[in-house]
């Protein structure tokens, strides 16, 4: 397991890495800053999501002590990180 360090080293950096990849997009294409939030933020979604997936059963195990949702409905647990890579997709795409 990392430290607490690199982590956050390397969520910060994907994070800005992502920021410059869509600020260079929006630069290229001409768009708005309201685009390039969402495109920002559905980049995050995406990825977020995807780290979920690494290891779902124990984000599953975490996700349920916290989430009322989850507690009660195991389904929407698992469902939950392909529910977040679908919406940064729909956010990418309109």
């Amino acid at each position: 397991m990392l430290s607490i360090f690199y982590s956050f080293l390397i969520i910060s950096s994907i994070l800005l890495i992502l920021y410059i990849i869509n600020l260079y997009y929006a630069k290229v294409n001409k768009i708005k800053n309201k685009q390039l939030y969402k495109n920002y933020i559905g980049s995050i979604l995406i990825l977020f999501g995807i780290l979920k997936l690494i290891n779902l059963n124990k984000f599953v195990d975490i996700f349920r002590k916290y989430d009322i949702i989850g507690k009660h409905i195991p389904l929407y647990a698992f469902s939950y990180p392909f529910l977040e890579i679908i919406l940064g997709i729909l956010y990418l795409r309109y």
